[in-house]
């Protein structure tokens, strides 16, 4: 496996931040999505993760703190191709549900 590290940031207190992204998870999941075979289960302001994105299985971690989210996803090493255009879409991603 192989992953994909990053950290972004934002202008809220950790705990408000996750219940943003616990909300967005939430009605995200309901939908058709990318997020559509992705179970988060969440611990704290912590979010683990594992499914399928695209076809590609992923799991990671996802910490929410004051100010920033650090993000770790595991993906096989097949899909390393990806990992900018990932990384980029994770990043628009928590800017725009936590800017």
């Amino acid at each position: 496996m192989a992953s994909i590290e990053l950290e972004v940031g934002h202008g809220l207190a950790g705990t408000d931040a996750a219940e943003r992204l616990d909300g967005v998870f939430q009605a995200k999941k309901s939908q058709s999505s990318v997020f559509q075979n992705v179970d988060f289960t969440r611990e704290g302001t912590d979010f683990s993760f594992s499914g399928k994105v695209k076809g590609v299985k992923v799991k990671g971690l996802m910490q929410v703190r004051d100010n920033a989210v650090n993000v770790t996803v595991e993906v096989p090493w097949t899909a390393m191709a990806f990992k900018e255009p990932a990384s980029r879409q994770i990043r628009e991603f928590l800017e725009a549900n936590l800017g």
